[in-house]
C-alpha cells in the first residue's frame, strides 16, 4: 500500500506545477506496491492512495497500512458499525483535532487535508513500520511512500554530503534528512503541519518510548507478554481467509510466529525460507523441521552469489538507500529472495519474527557493549582513572580490542562513541573520514554522524545504560535498518510485511520490565526461552539451536561476482569520495586469495556505486532497466 499527495501552500506565491500531473508521476513510482490508485482532488491539493474516497467533505483523508483499533474508534465516535475507516478517521480529527494519531493503534502513514481551515497533516505510526518521506520549496510540499516518487516531481538531484557521510558510517541514513538534498524523512511518532500560510511544515512529536521501569514478579510478565503477543498476532491476521505466510529460519522468534499463527488462524499457512546454496551452516534443516513439526506448506528457495549480486541493483531501487555491512547486505538478500518467493506462491500477507532484539536483549553488538560496560565497573578505579590513561592510545586501543571492559572513566560515559565502535565497519568516524578525499572532507565539514545519537539520547528518559542503548537501537537500527529492509522489499512485490513483535503494546510493555527480567549475560533470547521453553508449543529441537543471523552468506571474492564488484569499485575512483589509494588497497586486497581487512569493504563499496549509478547518474531509470549490464553503460 501506498501514499502520496501534492500540496500547493502560501497564498502569496504561484505555483506553476499540475498537481494532477505530478501527483500522478509520483504514483507510477510506487505501483509495485498496490496497482489500484484512487486521485482525489480539490483547489489547492492532489492526493492518491489505495483507497477509494468514498465520502467527500470539508476533510480528506488518505492512509497506506493497518489502523487496528478501527472497530473500538467507531464505538467511541457514535459510528455505524459499517462506517469507511476514512470516515472514523475523519470523526477522530473533528473530536480531537491534531492529537487524533494518538488514539491510533497501528501502522500507518496518514495525509489528512483540512479544507476548512486550510490545513495539512501527515502522520506516521509510533514504530515506524509505514515509510513516509516530504520535499518543500516555498510554494509546493511533495509527499509519498517512498523517496524515488519524489524524484519523479523533483527532478535536481543533489547528494547530501552530511547524510551521505551517515550512511557510509552507519549502513543507513539515521538522520532526518536523507541521501539527496531537499528530502526528508517524517519521522516515527511525528505529525507534520502545514497551513496555506505557512512558510515551512511544523513538526511534533506525539509519541516516544518511555521506559518507566515497573518491578513485579516474575509470572505477571510471563502471563502479560504471552497475551499481549497472542494479540499482537491475532489482529494482523486477515479476516477474508487469504494464505498467510511465515518467513522462517527455524530459530526460535520466526518459530514463536508460526505456532502462534497456527494457533489463531483457521486459513491456508505457507512457510518460506531463502537459503544461499552451498552454505554448510544453513538454518534450513531447522526450518524445515518446523514446517513440519506444525504442518504447514513448506517453500524454499535456493540462491548463488551471481543471482545475488544479479539483484543488488534490485534491493537497491526498492531500499532507496545502500550498505556498507557485509550483515546488513545478507539481512536483505535474504527478505529479497524470501519477498521474491512468497509472491509467486500467491501470497501478499506475510509474517517474520523481527523486533525480539529491540524489546529484550539488543542487537549483539550493543548486548556486547553492556556487557563490557558491566564488566568495566569489576575494574579497581586505580586501573581506570591512572593507569588507562598513562597508557599510549595504540596500545589502549590492542588492549581493548582483547579486553573490550578496559575503559577509561570517560570512554564509559561516552555511549555515542562506543555504540559506533561497535556498530559500523570503520571502527571510529575519525578513521573513517581519514579515508576521504579533500573535497569529500572539504563537503562534509566540521559535520559529525555522532550528534544523531546525541539527539536521541537527550530525549531518552531511560537512566540506566541497558535501555539507553535499546532506545538508540530502537531509533536507529530498528527504524532505519530493519524496517526498511522487511517493508521495502516486501512491499517490492506488494507484499504485506506483519511484524508482531513490534506492535506498540508489546514495545511499551518491554520498555516498563527490569533489565534482570528481560536479560541474561548467559543466555541470548533469555525472557522468551524463560517462558516458553516448556510450554510444549516449540519443538525440541529449537532450543537446541545456537544463535545465527537469518542472513544470506556469499564468498564473493571469486569468479563472475568478484569480478562484477571489482569493476564497479574501480569506477568509484572517478567520484573523488575517497582517496584514490583506499579504493586502490581495497581491490589489491580483494584481488588477493589471502585477502585482509581492506577487502571486507568491496562489497559496501560496491553498493555505495551502485546507489550512485541509480538514483544520481540516470534519473529516468526504470526498473526494466535495473540490470548491472545497464549500470555498466
Amino acid at each position: 500500500m501506498f501514499i502520496a499527495g501534492a500540496y500547493r501552500y502560501n497564498g502569496n506565491k504561484e505555483c506553476p506545477q499540475s498537481l494532477n500531473s505530478t501527483v500522478s508521476l509520483m504514483a507510477q513510482a510506487l505501483l509495485h506496491r498496490n496497482k489500484h490508485c484512487y486521485y482525489t482532488e480539490d483547489g489547492n491539493i492532489c492526493l492518491v492512495s489505495n483507497n477509494e474516497q468514498k465520502e467527500f467533505s470539508d476533510l480528506i483523508v488518505v492512509y497506506s497500512g493497518q489502523i487496528f483499533n478501527i472497530d473500538e474508534l467507531k464505538t467511541k465516535l457514535s459510528l455505524a458499525a459499517d462506517s469507511s475507516c476514512e470516515a472514523a478517521l475523519k470523526a477522530a480529527y473533528k473530536r480531537w483535532d491534531c492529537d487524533f494519531v494518538n488514539h491510533l493503534d497501528g501502522e500507518f502513514a496518514l495525509a489528512l487535508y483540512d479544507k476548512s481551515n486550510h490545513k495539512l497533516i501527515l502522520g506516521r505510526d509510533r514504530a515506524g513500520l509505514k515509510p513516509l518521506f516530504y520535499y518543500y520549496d516555498d510554494a509546493l510540499i511533495l509527499f509519498a511512500s517512498e523517496i524515488k516518487a519524489l524524484l519523479e516531481a523533483k527532478k535536481e538531484r543533489k547528494i547530501n554530503a552530511a547524510s551521505l557521510h551517515s550512511a557510509i558510517l552507519f549502513s543507513s541514513v539515521y538522520s532526518r534528512e536523507h541521501l539527496i538534498e531537499g528530502i526528508y524523512e517524517l519521522r516515527a511518532g511525528h505529525i507534520l503541519i502545514m497551513d496555506f500560510q505557512g512558510k515551512t511544515p511544523a513538526l511534533h512529536k506525539y509519541w516516544d518510548r518511555v521506559f518507566n521501569i515497573a518491578s513485579r514478579p516474575f509470572p505477571y510478565y510471563e502471563r502479560e507478554f504471552k497475551r499481549l503477543i497472542s494479540m499482537a498476532v491475532k489482529k494482523r491476521l486477515p479476516s477474508n481467509g487469504a494464505k498467510v505466510g511465515i518467513s522462517t529460519s527455524g530459530g526460535i522468534d520466526s518459530t514463536l510466529v508460526l505456532a502462534l499463527v497456527k494457533e489463531l488462524y483457521a486459513g491456508p499457512i505457507e512457510t518460506y525460507t531463502a537459503i544461499a546454496e552451498g552454505d554448510l551452516d544453513t538454518e534450513y534443516r531447522e526450518a524445515r523441521l518446523g514446517a513440519r513439526n506444525f504442518h504447514t506448506k513448506h517453500q524454499e528457495i535456493f540462491v548463488n552469489a551471481d543471482e545475488a549480486i544479479q539483484n543488488f541493483p534490485k534491493i537497491i531501487w526498492h531500499t532507496g538507500e545502500f550498505s556498507m555491512q557485509y550483515q546488513i547486505i545478507g539481512a536483505a538478500l535474504q527478505t529479497y529472495f524470501t519477498a521474491k518467493l512468497a509472491a509467486q506462491c500467491g501470497c501478499n500477507c506475510i509474517f517474520t519474527g523481527n523486533g525480539v532484539e529491540h524489546n529484550f536483549d539488543g542487537n549483539f553488538p550493543q548486548r556486547h557493549l553492556y556487557r563490557s560496560y558491566h564488566d568495566s565497573k569489576k575494574i579497581p578505579k586505580v586501573i581506570q582513572d591512572k593507569l588507562m590513561l598513562l597508557l599510549p592510545e595504540k596500545v589502549r586501543w590492542a588492549l581493548k580490542r582483547k579486553y573490550s571492559y578496559l575503559w577509561t572513566p570517560e570512554e564509559m560515559n561516552n555511549i555515542e562513541e562506543s555504540y559506533i565502535l561497535r556498530n559500523t565497519p570503520w571502527y571510529t568516524e575519525s578513521r573513517l573520514k581519514s579515508f576521504y578525499s579533500e573535497s569529500m572532507k572539504n563537503a562534509v565539514g566540521t559535520y559529525n554522524a555522532k550528534n544523531i545519537l546525541s539527539e536521541y539520547l537527550k530525549e531518552c528518559t531511560a537512566q540506566d545504560y541497558f535501555n539507553k542503548l535499546l532506545y538508540i537501537d530502537f531509533k536507529t537500527w530498528n527504524s532505519r535498518r530493519n524496517l526498511v529492509i522487511n517493508e521495502r522489499l516486501f512491499g517490492a512485490f506488494g507484499i504485506q510485511v506483519q511484524i508482531p513483535f513490534l506492535d506498540i503494546d508489546v514495545i511499551q510493555f518491554s520498555s516498563a520490565m527490569p533489565v534482570a527480567i528481560k536479560h541474561s549475560f548467559k543466555d541470548s533470547k533469555y525472557f522468551i526461552k524463560k517462558i516458553y521453553k516448556n510450554a510444549g508449543i516449540f519443538p525440541p529441537h529449537v532450543f537446541r539451536k545456537g544463535k545465527r543471523d537469518s542472513i544470506l552468506r556469499f564468498n564473493y571474492f571469486k569468479g563472475p561476482a568478484l569480478e562484477v564488484m571489482l569493476h564497479f569499485v574501480s569506477q568509484l575512483k572517478k567520484r573523488n569520495l575517497f582517496k584514490e589509494s583506499f579504493i586502490e588497497s581495497v581491490l589489491s586486497a580483494s584481488k588477493d586469495q589471502k585477502g585482509g581487512r581492506e577487502r571486507d569493504y568491496l562489497p559496501g563499496l560496491f553498493n555505495l556505486e551502485l546507489w550512485l549509478r541509480i538514483f544520481i547518474d540516470h534519473p529516468n531509470i526504470t526498473d526494466e532497466n535495473l540490470t548491472l549490464d545497464y549500470l555498466a553503460q
